[in-house]
């Protein structure tokens, strides 16, 4: 039997559903709630919600049309942008005009402020059966990196009045992602704890927990943003604070950010140190120079909490003492060990029935056990199940690591991919995945919670090597969600793996 992946991302539309509510005062008095996707908006009176299977959201005042869409990170990483690249965004997915034989020039591009967001726009003349039009595409980058976008245009007449135009802009701007509260631990002495690597926090004055689309945590104030990170020590030896500044470069390095030794710094803050380091940098979607810090500090198990500091506006973070002090005001808490899913591998016999799992129709696959069965997908991807787990394959050739981010070489970077592609990997480095060794195979794994929905479930990313270079990985889960327990069996599948 032949069974071929010929594709391993696959682009989730999310449908959403909109809850208009009544709002009093200011110009733009009605708001609205995409409640599955966490985000409001407002807009005037005179604009009515209209349902459009083309676009997320679809407003009309019978004169002048807007249709908004918008495109979360890990949305924008499947298409290989960068967080908030908003360029992008208008030239290659916005751009889609009735007469084809328009050009996109982006020389023609216009960035303005309207009600307080910096928006970018771009008005050409589109000409379908009922004759030539105005359009214009508006759009901007969220906090979170979410792109915001709007496509406004006239369906009487062919120009748009600047009254809606105006109008159009500002419902656009007023676009957000919905903050969620601040979650507590099981210890009330914080305000917030990171169950996963159990660190706990107090949250200065203003600052909250914010939550993005792809499970990503930032804590942030009114004026500046702090993007936190972990490191845990690896094996039985602990981390010391002379593994800081390697920390706050590979936090760089993640970031695109300038790394530079010599801005290293140590400071005292209430007490404890937190190592600091300076950078110079640009934000992409605004081409605005600004200075932020990354700061680490050590924690009593060892495990190095760091963070990227950086201001919500302007160039200089005005608030970095009550940044720092969230930092040293960081300690490990007790985590439930029943939280993160467990990568221990025990031996699983494979039999004289084992069937074989055929990835390119060119040798390369992997064999899997009579107790799990071929399935597949709506959409005909081919999958294997077992009593109670499901496991994902994949596969990449050498000759399309480029295109995906992949170290010849190196599985973990194969693991990284796949949680990029998924939105999972904010928060995650390398020194994070657990490198082991099993019937003498080298193995990189990655144990984590995901959440779909109200449904939270165990899932384990796990990628190895073959004889041909390329990368075999899989992504291993319960069923029916919850626990998951068949997945050493799942990784003894894996470690089958070969090209032949």
């Amino acid at each position: 039997m032949v069974n071929k992946i010929k594709h391993f991302i696959l682009i989730m539309a999310l449908l959403c559903s909109v809850t208009p509510v009544l709002a009093q005062g200011d110009d733009l008095p009605n708001s609205g709630a995409i409640e599955s996707a966490g985000i409001t908006f407002r807009y005037p009176d005179g604009w009515e919600i209209v349902d459009d299977a083309n676009a997320a959201l679809h407003l009309t005042t019978g004169t002048v049309d807007l249709a908004a869409n918008w495109y979360a990170p890990d949305m924008l990483a499947e298409y290989g942008f960068e967080m908030g690249d908003v360029a992008s965004v208008m030239q290659i997915l916005q751009f889609n005009p009735a007469d084809v034989s328009v050009i996109y020039d982006w020389t023609l591009v216009q960035d303005m402020t309207v009600g307080g967001q910096q928006i970018s726009t771009y008005e050409f003349i589109d000409t379908d059966r009922t004759g030539p039009y105005a359009m214009l595409l508006a759009a901007f980058a969220a906090p979170d990196g979410t792109v915001f976008t709007a496509d406004i245009y006239p369906v009487q007449g062919n120009t748009i009045p600047m009254t809606l135009r105006e109008e159009a802009l500002l419902t656009l701007a007023s676009f957000e992602i919905l903050p969620l509260p601040a979650e507590g631990g099981d210890t009330s002495e914080y305000d917030y704890i990171f169950e996963e690597p159990g660190i706990g926090i107090m949250l200065p004055g203003s600052w909250q927990v914010m939550t993005e689309a792809n499970g990503f945590v930032r804590l942030e104030s009114d004026e500046t943003y702090l993007d936190p990170y972990w490191y845990f020590n690896e094996g039985t030896t602990p981390g010391t604070e002379d593994d800081i500044p390697s920390v706050l470069e590979d936090v760089a390095s993640g970031v695109d950010a300038p790394y530079d030794p010599a801005r290293i710094d140590v400071v005292e803050v209430e007490g404890r140190s937190v190592t600091t380091l300076s950078y110079d940098d640009t934000f992409a979607n605004n081409n605005v120079e600004y200075t932020g810090v990354m700061a680490g500090v050590l924690l009593e198990d060892g495990t190095i909490f760091a963070a990227d500091i950086y201001p919500m506006y302007g160039s200089e973070i005005t608030e970095l003492d009550a940044a720092l002090s969230l930092i040293a005001g960081a300690h490990s808490v007790a985590a439930d060990a029943g939280d993160v899913p467990s990568v221990g591998i025990d031996p699983v016999s494979m039999g004289a029935d084992d069937q074989w799992f055929d990835l390119d129709g060119m040798g390369l696959g992997f064999t899997y056990p009579a107790s799990w069965t071929l399935e597949a997908t709506d959409d005909g991807y081919p999958f294997l199940r077992s009593a109670s787990t499901d496991m994902d394959p994949y596969f990449v050739l050498p000759e399309e690591f480029a295109s995906h981010g992949i170290v010849a070489g190196d599985p973990g970077s194969a693991i990284m991919m796949m949680l990029r592609a998924r939105g999972l990997d904010r928060g995650v480095s390398s020194s994070m995945l657990e490198r082991s060794t099993l019937n003498g195979r080298d193995i990189v794994t990655y144990g984590t919670l995901v959440t779909n929905g109200s449904v939270t479930y165990d899932t384990i990313f796990a990628a190895v090597e073959v004889e041909s270079g390329a990368m075999v990985m899989a992504a291993i889960y319960p069923t029916a969600g919850g626990t998951l327990i068949d997945g050493n069996e799942a990784l003894e599948i894996l470690v089958t793996a070969t090209s032949g």
